[in-house]
């Protein structure tokens, strides 16, 4: 089953990052995985369409602010669940599921089974690199859920022991996972090449 995963958010806007950073400490556990496309995005819409055409299954991981759980909580939805979110939907764009229902009318090949996992995030806002540590342990654990269901859907062939899933503790082991916020630190002087 040709699979992507996308992460969506912006690493510039605080937790708002959580989507791409949970996206890329799942991509470094599931390396040895050729046959999953890891990708990036910070749009919605109509442009969701043109990243998941020609793939059967997708997950999707972006950061939510409902309020109604603890940060770091993890939602699991379908499609058909979603509530609008900044990227999901916007004023200038159309929402997830109209882009789909879009992609459908105009026979785009888009997945039938798409699976979308939020993570409740505090600070969705602020210009700022950095995730707020309380949801440092929520990007292994959304790792773990994902992997589970990509077992489960014989997407990968073996479950990923709980030990390959080791838990950020340092913003020096998250700074790995922000390739783009070294190359600026290294521009500016901040640390040595």
């Amino acid at each position: 089953m040709k699979t992507i995963i996308l992460g969506m958010g912006n690493t510039l806007i605080s937790d708002d990052g959580i989507g791409i950073v949970t996206l890329r400490y799942l991509e470094k556990v599931l390396s040895h995985c050729k046959e999953i496309t890891f990708c990036e995005t910070s749009w919605g819409g109509f442009r969701i369409i043109d990243l998941l055409e020609g793939f059967d299954y997708a997950v999707v991981i972006d950061s939510i602010k409902t309020g109604n759980k603890p940060t770091g909580s993890i939602y699991h939805y379908k499609p058909t669940d979603l509530l609008p979110t900044l990227r999901l939907t916007s004023y200038h764009d159309i929402n997830f599921i109209t882009a789909l229902r879009l992609a459908e009318s105009i026979n785009a090949k888009v997945p039938s089974d798409i699976d979308i996992f939020a993570i409740e995030v505090e600070d969705n806002r602020s210009i700022n690199e950095t995730i707020n540590p309380t949801l440092w342990n929520s990007i292994k654990e959304c790792s773990q859920v994902i992997a589970d269901k990509l077992f489960e859907k014989n997407i990968i062939t073996f479950k990923i022991p709980a030990e390959e899933f080791i838990g950020i503790k340092s913003v020096d082991e998250l700074d790995l996972l922000y390739p783009e916020k070294t190359a600026d630190r290294i521009e500016t002087g901040l640390i040595n090449n």
